[in-house]
C-alpha cells in the first residue's frame, strides 16, 4: 500500500543526501511560575514556534522551540495559566555537496518535515525534566507524528530582517501597486 507524501515531504527528499546532522545544542531553557498552582489535575498546551534558520559556510542551523503552558483542565490554558516551560534546540546539519538553487529553496521544507523530527526528542524531555524541577508532575509531551509540524513556519534570516524592518508578515505578499 502506497502512502502519500505530502508536498513538503516530497520537498525535503531533496536534500536527504545534501544535509547531516551533526550536532543538537541547548539554546534556551525557561521555567517559570506565572501564578499560584493549585493541586493536580493539570493540563498542557503546546505552542510550536516558528523555525528560525541561517547558513553558515558549510552548515544549516536551525533553530527549534516550544512553549507548554500548563494549567488545570477546567480554565481555559490560554488566559489562566500557571506555569510556562521554553525550550529551544539548534540543529546543525553540514551540508555534504553544493546546493544548487533548487536546493536551498527546499531548506525551510527539509526543517519543517525532518528538523522538527530531529528536535523533538529533546524538547520532549527538556519539558518533563523541567515539568519535574518546578514540582510539577512531570509532563510528557506526545510523540511527534508525521505532519504535525508542517505548517509551523520556517523563517530565514533574511525572512526575519524583513519582518523586523516592516513588521506584518502578511504584507510581505501583499501586491503592490
Amino acid at each position: 500500500m502506497a502512502s502519500e507524501l505530502s508536498p513538503l515531504v516530497d520537498a525535503a527528499k531533496v536534500l536527504n543526501d545534501a544535509l547531516q546532522l551533526v550536532n543538537v545544542l541547548l539554546g534556551q531553557v525557561n521555567a517559570r511560575y506565572l501564578a499560584q498552582g493549585g493541586p493536580p489535575p493539570f493540563a498542557i498546551n503546546v505552542d510550536l514556534a516558528p523555525v528560525q534558520w541561517t547558513r553558515r559556510e558549510d552548515q544549516i542551523h536551525g533553530v527549534f522551540q516550544i512553549r507548554a503552558l500548563v494549567g488545570h483542565p477546567t480554565s481555559e490554558l490560554a488566559a489562566e495559566p500557571f506555569a510556562e516551560i521554553t525550550v529551544a534546540y539548534q540543529c546543525v546539519y553540514r551540508i555534504m555537496r553544493d546546493l544548487t538553487n533548487a536546493d536551498s529553496a527546499a531548506v525551510p521544507a527539509f526543517l519543517a518535515t525532518v528538523g522538527w523530527v530531529h528536535a523533538w526528542p529533546y524538547l520532549r524531555a527538556s519539558t518533563q525534566e523541567l515539568s519535574t524541577k518546578m514540582g510539577l508532575p512531570p509532563l510528557v509531551l506526545p510523540m511527534l507524528l508525521p505532519g504535525q509540524a508542517e505548517n509551523i513556519p520556517v523563517l530565514s534570516q533574511e525572512d526575519l530582517q524583513w519582518l523586523s524592518a516592516n513588521g506584518d508578515p502578511t504584507a510581505k505578499a501583499a501586491p503592490t501597486e
